[in-house]
C-alpha cells in the first residue's frame, strides 16, 4: 500500500471526523420552506380559494376545494408567487383542507339483486 493511502486512514482512527466534517452538503441545503420565507404564499393562497371553498355542513372543520392543485399553482403564479405542486399541497393540508371522496352510487341495491337470484327457491 502507498502512504498516501495509510497516513489519512491513521489520522482518521487517532481523531475521527465529526459529523459536520462528514457532512458534504448543508442540511436542507440552509433554505427555509417557500411558506416561512415570506408570508405572501400563504395570503395569496387564502386569496385564490376564497371564491372556490366548499366544505361539509355537518362537520364544519372538513373543507375542500374545487381546484386541482396545477390550477391552484398556475394561479398563484398569476399574482406573483410562483410555487411548485408540493407547496401547494403542503398548503392545503396546513390549512386544513382534504380530499373530498367522490360519491358513488350505493351498490346494496345490486348485492340485494344478486343475492335474490343466488338464494334457493
Amino acid at each position: 500500500m502507498r502512504r498516501k493511502t495509510i497516513q489519512p486512514g491513521k489520522s482518521e482512527i487517532e481523531s475521527p471526523p465529526t459529523a459536520e466534517e462528514l457532512r458534504l452538503h448543508p442540511k436542507n441545503g440552509d433554505r427555509k420552506a417557500a411558506e416561512i420565507a415570506s408570508p405572501d404564499p400563504i395570503d395569496n393562497f387564502r386569496i385564490v380559494v376564497k371564491d372556490h371553498t366548499a366544505g361539509d355542513p355537518m362537520l364544519v372543520a372538513v373543507k375542500w376545494t374545487n381546484l386541482s392543485r396545477p390550477q391552484l399553482g398556475k394561479r398563484l403564479a398569476e399574482l406573483g408567487t410562483p410555487v411548485s405542486t408540493n407547496i401547494v399541497t403542503r398548503t392545503l393540508w396546513n390549512e386544513s383542507f382534504r380530499r373530498r371522496k367522490r360519491n358513488e352510487p350505493c351498490a346494496s341495491t345490486q348485492i340485494a339483486t344478486c343475492s335474490l337470484k343466488i338464494s334457493p327457491s
